[in-house]
């Protein structure tokens, strides 16, 4: 009896969904431009929506993002991936592309990439708050790469600590 509790245990445990995203932010010093990308489970950013915002999503539709009636998508992700550069804000950041793509195991990714101008020259600081579908899973984690320089390091965000501060 033990056993087939624990074998459940087991299977139920691997069954269970995991709830990551992974942004990836580029400064490039040279251009004083700020490049990120986001990527999250597709199902992820369709049931947020529809549970938040009531808005039903096709994700494969590609004007989806830049059409005026959905424009509390591009905001949440603005919203919810923050930078402070020497305790001050990038310029406007824009989307400029995203696409969908199948990954293993049926589970399909949504890529979300942006840009905007760098506030100002001599970077010593980056503050990143990165709060991405916190309000739908306790257990999401976002992970963050930064590349600045000849450098890449990489932190994770927690619904405990949803702050980094890099100091360079």
């Amino acid at each position: 009896m033990n056993y087939t509790v624990f074998l459940i245990f087991i299977i139920i445990s691997f069954l269970h969904p995991v709830h990551v995203s992974i942004t990836n932010i580029d400064i490039n010093t040279e251009e004083s431009s700020i490049e990120f990308s986001t990527k999250v489970f597709q199902d992820d950013v369709v049931l947020f929506f529809e549970h938040f915002f009531d808005v039903e999503l096709d994700l494969e539709d590609d004007s989806l993002f830049y059409r005026e009636e959905n424009k509390e998508v591009v905001e949440y992700f603005l919203l919810s991936v923050k930078f402070q550069f020497n305790e001050q804000h990038p310029d406007t950041l824009q989307l400029v592309n995203h696409y969908t793509e199948d990954s293993y195991a049926d589970d399909s990714m949504v890529w979300l990439f942006f840009e905007g101008k760098l506030p100002g020259t001599g970077i010593k600081s980056l503050k990143i708050e990165n709060t991405l579908l916190f309000e739908l899973y306790e257990d999401q984690k976002n992970m963050v790469i930064v590349n600045y320089d000849d450098h890449q390091q990489g932190y994770m965000c927690t619904s405990e600590k949803p702050e980094v501060i890099i100091e360079f």
